[in-house]
């Protein structure tokens, strides 16, 4: 009788350690991918092309960015690398490390895009971006 008493905490004990275990090992997954660069990529891509499909012509907009530059920086990308737009394939790509991009394609074809400066504040960094109509120059240069 005790020897049945005595297999059953052990059951019991072994299977709330291995619980511990996968679902520690979870948490700790969930909180490196929540604070990698590639939800940041992601998330940069998705709101610079919401901007743009919901501007208009002699639009200009300022991204407050710095968080995703700091994570690039730490990355070894420069601030001029990490966001390229591409108007005749009407693609927003974001870059936030060496070996990962992210790709967001826009729809609103009457418009170019240019990054006109990125500008360091004291502690903000801004992407701004100009956007004219398809077929003009953009009046800041």
């Amino acid at each position: 009788m005790k020897n049945k008493k005595a297999n059953i905490l052990t059951e019991n004990v072994i299977f709330i350690i291995l619980n511990l275990v996968f679902f520690s090992v979870m948490i700790l997954f969930i909180y490196l991918q929540s604070s990698s660069v590639h939800i940041n990529e992601e998330e940069v891509a998705k709101q610079i092309a919401l901007l743009i499909d919901a501007s208009k012509p002699k639009t200009e907009i300022s991204i407050n960015l710095k968080d995703f530059f700091d994570k690039a920086k730490k990355q070894g990308i420069d601030k001029e690398k990490t966001i390229e737009i591409d108007t005749i394939k009407n693609l927003v790509t974001v870059r936030g490390s060496e070996d990962s991009f992210y790709e967001y394609g826009f729809f609103n074809d009457e418009v170019e895009v240019y990054i006109i400066q990125t500008q360091k504040d004291s502690d903000k960094d801004f992407l701004t971006l100009e956007i004219t109509k398809k077929g003009e120059e953009n009046v800041v240069k």
